[in-house]
């Protein structure tokens, strides 16, 4: 099933079968938790993974990076869906900013990783979870999540009343209210189905993990895998097993091993992937990027096998990765190439910083008045965008490209803070306030001077 920008809504776009074919094609996923990397030689997420006979494409996500900073929730658009849209757009990846990472090393993976993950929080609202990759309520969402060949797993501490009675009573949150029965059990989960023939698909539900798929045998070969009794891709698929260890070890991961095609379980456009001809028509490839929020710093590690890797292909190759990374270093013999590299925050604009922690004041803080002239010169009129539903988030967009050297964004009463470098057109964030009465004030910096570009207050 394909998706265009103008489908008339995702429901109407929605009457087939397989409920979970929304763009992502069938997806599994398991939520909550912590995978890490274990105990064991590989991500723990591999031990969900059975072998496919095609090919297998993995998209995987860490969200607890963003609860070890706050100031790391700016990740949840770039990673889950946005809601702003409506309709079909609703369900759109929103990827503002990583369109200016010019260094597929870093840019390749997250874009990819965005749309294949956007892919998999679909797959769960039509599971009937939606609540659990809910960016409106970002200390409730999942830890971790996943999407294997349709396949998506994510393990954790679950709340199993509160599951079922969603499942049961249904929600509205993707292609209408459909209610979900018990169907029996396996090996501790117990199995889900719609209530109505109008759709297929299973979904598995265990206290410490949950699983959507489209058939009963998919979801079973996961959970034996993860088991420990049933076939696992790393331990049979040697290419596979590489591409792990070169490239599949980080808070996102994104790619495929083999004949699998990218284009069916994405979500959103994907022409226009960052260095489409560079890695996206290679034979395997998976790329990997770590956060370290106390460090300001970032890793990006990616692992390619292919024909072409060979003379010139692979000197092209490495000629355009790591392009921005202050670090990077190659390896791999013949047909194979792995790439890691170190970035600062000021290639991919999320500044990890800690917000204040007591409340900022108008007067030290912010600069009341009118700004200063070089500020008033520097940033166009009604260059700032306030957008707010209720709740304790308040999104801030600019609307047009500013020649200064910061844009800072302040809750006064929460003393949430977050800040950009590179200000442009099209570039979001997320306030988050104190719902009971809290003020927004944007300001921005020329050559050390700072003034106040916008304010508002909230609700």
């Amino acid at each position: 099933m394909t998706h265009s920008s103008d489908a008339p809504s995702v429901a109407s776009s929605c009457d087939r079968r397989r409920f979970l074919g929304l763009g992502a094609a069938a997806a599994t996923a398991a939520l909550g938790g912590c995978f890490g990397l274990g105990g064991g030689d590989y991500p723990n997420y591999t031990d969900w993974i059975p072998p496919s006979e095609g090919g297998l494409l993995v998209g995987y996500v860490d969200f607890r990076v963003t609860r070890d900073s706050p100031r790391a929730e700016r990740l949840l658009p770039l990673l889950l869906p946005s809601r702003d849209g409506g309709e079909a757009a609703e369900f759109v990846p929103n990827l503002s900013g990583l369109d200016e990472i010019d260094d597929p090393l870093l840019g390749w993976p997250l874009q990819v990783g965005g749309r294949l993950i956007a892919g998999a929080a679909i797959g769960i609202a039509a599971g009937g979870l939606g609540y659990l990759v809910d960016p409106e309520e970002p200390a409730g969402i999942v830890d971790e999540l996943f999407v294997a060949d349709g396949v998506a797993v994510g393990v954790g501490e679950i709340d199993e009343d509160e599951a079922d009675e969603s499942l049961r009573e249904g929600n509205d949150d993707l292609i209408g209210r459909i209610a979900f029965e018990s169907s029996g059990d396996y090996r501790g989960f117990t199995i889900y189905r719609p209530t109505t023939s109008d759709f297929d698909g299973v979904t598995g539900l265990s206290g410490s993990a949950v699983v959507v798929a489209d058939t009963r045998d998919e979801l079973e070969a996961a959970v034996d895998a993860h088991r420990g009794d049933g076939r696992l891709a790393v331990d049979e698929d040697g290419t596979f097993e590489w591409l792990v260890e070169e490239g599949g070890r980080g808070d996102l991961v994104a790619g495929w091993a083999g004949s699998a095609d990218p284009s069916e379980y994405m979500f959103g456009d994907t022409d226009g992937l960052i260095a489409n001809d560079l890695l996206t028509d290679r034979d395997h490839v998976l790329g990997a990027v770590d956060f370290a929020p106390a460090e300001n710093e970032i890793t990006a590690e990616l692992a390619v096998q292919d024909g072409g890797l060979d003379g010139s292909g692979r000197e092209r190759l490495k000629s355009e990765l790591g392009t921005s990374s202050g670090d990077t270093s190659f390896t791999g013999g013949e047909r194979r190439l792995s790439a890691n590299g170190t970035y600062t925050q000021d290639v991919f604009d999320v500044e990890f910083s800690q917000p204040a922690k007591t409340s900022t004041t108008t007067g030290n803080e912010v600069p009341s008045g009118d700004p200063p002239p070089a500020v008033a010169e520097a940033v166009p009129e009604d260059a700032i965008e306030f957008s707010y539903e209720g709740g304790r988030k308040v999104k801030v967009g600019l609307t047009a490209d500013m020649a200064v050297d910061k844009v800072t964004m302040r809750a006064l009463e929460s003393g949430w803070e977050g800040s950009t470098t590179t200000p442009q057109e099209g570039l979001y964030f997320y306030v988050y306030i104190d719902p009971e009465g809290d003020e927004v004030a944007v300001t921005a910096t020329v050559d050390g001077t700072t003034g106040t570009i916008a304010r508002k207050q909230f609700p």
